[in-house]
């Protein structure tokens, strides 16, 4: 299924996922038995919990995990830096949101710093991320504005989105974020939380049931805890749960939220299949009112989970059409209606960031954008996956 070797093998996977329920466990209270992975590759174990983000989780448990006393003393060092990290993305959200929110400017800060403090109590409970504000669509020019002011430009070598026209019309539409760069501290720019839109709730919802977290001394909106699930478990299917961390949070976030909302989301297909692949992950008791009980679409999602999470990248990346295949039917499943499908075909076939004009002053319309989208993708076709 996947045209690319996976970095992993089966058996990496399988004792990252033991420590993992392990530790998920001991987090929700149980006496789990204990495990025996004295005899681990440490080398193999340490790069797959950071491919998967999980040192931080890991971290406050490491003692008491039967791992090699090298594992152990690699994840906490890494720990260790990842949390400082964290703090520094901490104030520099903190500082983001003060200058849109000094500007009158209402702002929902997702992922990352404010779900890590949702979900641990810390800033850095989950470790390093990016900086993710989302703001209401006709407010993003004003806050690609203020963010400049304080140094967040769009990267050296992007194609530059323009103040109006209709390649900013079709940016906007089919696009849901503008990436920015403060020397090498990224930040996402949102409008809409992704491509797909149906089944996540609009700003003006979304803000309404918005939450509070404290961010380096400043009172931050964010996610209501329900909001936060359901983007959370949308995310990590349109990212192929290829991160275990993403599952983590899944997992936590379900202990968290009413089980009347645990109810109400367990219709929605996407929703229940992401809490399957957590459970699978973590083994965690609050996600079992989700679990899809349609075998065919489980199926499908545990062995593109597999792959993804074995993998070094995505498999897109191996350039195959089988493999292109997979990921476009990932994002078709999380569209609600024609208008999102319109946007995942139409993101797809012209990516919205080729727009624009580049740092040389070319202009990148849609002809020559669509032609080399056509070429890319006729190579991918062209090769062969390999199985």
């Amino acid at each position: 299924m996947t045209s690319v070797s996976p970095h992993f093998s089966v058996a990496d996977l399988d004792n990252l996922r033991g420590v993992l329920r392990q530790v998920m466990a001991i987090e929700s209270g149980e006496e789990p038995a204990p495990i025996d992975l004295a005899c681990v590759d440490a080398d193999r174990f340490v790069q797959s919990a950071s491919r998967h983000r999980l040192s931080v989780c890991l971290a406050p448990y490491v003692e008491s995990l039967n791992l090699p006393d090298d594992a152990r003393a690699r994840i906490a060092r890494r720990t260790a830096r990842e949390q400082l990290v964290a703090l520094h993305c901490a104030a520099a959200l903190a500082e983001a949101v003060g200058v849109l929110t000094d500007d009158g400017m209402r702002i929902l800060a997702v992922k990352g710093i404010a779900l890590s403090m949702q979900t641990t109590g810390t800033a850095a409970g989950r470790g390093s991320g990016d900086i993710d504000l989302w703001v209401a669509e006709p407010d993003v020019a004003r806050a690609r504005e203020l963010l400049a002011g304080i140094g967040y430009v769009e990267p050296p070598g992007a194609v530059t989105m323009p103040i109006s026209g209709r390649v900013e019309n079709y940016r906007m539409w089919s696009g849901f974020e503008l990436e920015l760069m403060r020397g090498k501290s990224p930040l996402d720019l949102h409008w809409s939380l992704t491509t797909q839109r149906g089944l996540l709730p609009t700003f003006d919802d979304a803000w309404n049931r918005r939450e509070i977290v404290n961010i380096a001394g400043r009172d931050v909106p964010t996610l209501s805890l329900s909001d936060a699930f359901t983007h959370t478990c949308l995310h990590a299917y349109k990212d192929g749960w290829r991160w275990l961390r993403s599952l983590v949070d899944v997992d936590r976030l379900a202990r968290l939220i009413p089980a009347s909302d645990l109810k109400r989301l367990a219709s929605i297909s996407p929703i229940a299949l992401s809490a399957l692949i957590a459970h699978d992950a973590t083994g965690g008791a609050a996600l079992q009112p989700l679990l899809s009980a349609n075998d065919r679409a489980s199926q499908r999602a545990r062995t593109t989970a597999d792959a993804q999470q074995r993998a070094d990248a995505w498999t897109l990346d191996g350039s195959s059409a089988r493999s292109a295949w997979v990921w476009l039917h990932q994002q078709l499943d999380l569209a609600s209606g024609p208008r999102d499908i319109a946007r995942t075909l139409s993101s797809y076939a012209l990516p919205p960031t080729s727009l624009g004009v580049a740092a040389d002053g070319t202009t990148h319309g849609a002809g020559a954008a669509l032609m080399q989208r056509f070429t890319a993708v006729s190579s991918r076709v062209r090769k062969p996956s390999s199985h």
